[in-house]
């Protein structure tokens, strides 16, 4: 018995191997990767594997209103993320006063089938994520205060030129200077 027992959860550990090791392959091809050694390979299909865990058991869940999927990230380090980050600068509080309309609002707006959000980008090796972040929620105000389709501002106009706003172009910086810049050149 202790043998068809072995044998069996063998066959379910080689299966769900194989299932990894087939999606990373496919991983592999669809993000154009390339490694130097062996070592590096398996490296890179461990940390694979480990998002591809926490994507399946996010999605699988039953319990969250999104879905989590692979992107070129998904076999890097945590150290090589964070390299991606690149501004360590302080961050400068602002404090404005903000008046809110209270009109009622709905209990709950879905932007994406609203058609208020535009399409996920890729800011690739530029630690550019504050100008994504400026120009997203920028086209996204204007689709849903003014209508119509939401716009498409260039991030790389922020990260070339609002260096004078305190944005250090891919070595980081702060979405609401940005806004600075873009009140500016508008």
């Amino acid at each position: 018995m202790f043998k068809s027992f072995a044998a069996v959860s063998l066959a379910g550990i080689t299966s769900a191997f194989n299932v990894d090791k087939f999606e990373y392959m496919q991983y592999v091809a669809e993000h154009n990767k390339n490694y130097s050694t062996l070592d590096e390979f398996q490296m890179r299909f461990e940390l694979f594997a480990e998002t591809n865990a926490i994507i399946k058991f996010w999605n699988e869940s039953g319990e969250m209103t999104s879905t989590m999927g692979h992107n070129f990230l998904s076999d890097y380090t945590v150290q090589e993320k964070a390299n991606l980050r690149g501004y360590k600068g302080e961050s400068k509080q602002r404090g404005e006063v903000v008046t809110f309309d209270n009109s009622p609002v709905p209990n709950a707006v879905n932007w994406v089938t609203a058609g208020k959000v535009g399409p996920v980008k890729d800011q690739g090796q530029c630690g550019s994520c504050w100008a994504f972040s400026a120009t997203g929620a920028v086209e996204s105000n204007i689709a849903i205060t003014y209508g119509g389709a939401v716009p498409n501002y260039s991030e790389q106009q922020l990260v070339s030129c609002s260096s004078a706003y305190g944005n250090a172009g891919c070595n980081g910086g702060w979405y609401y200077a940005a806004w600075d810049y873009m009140k500016v050149t508008a």
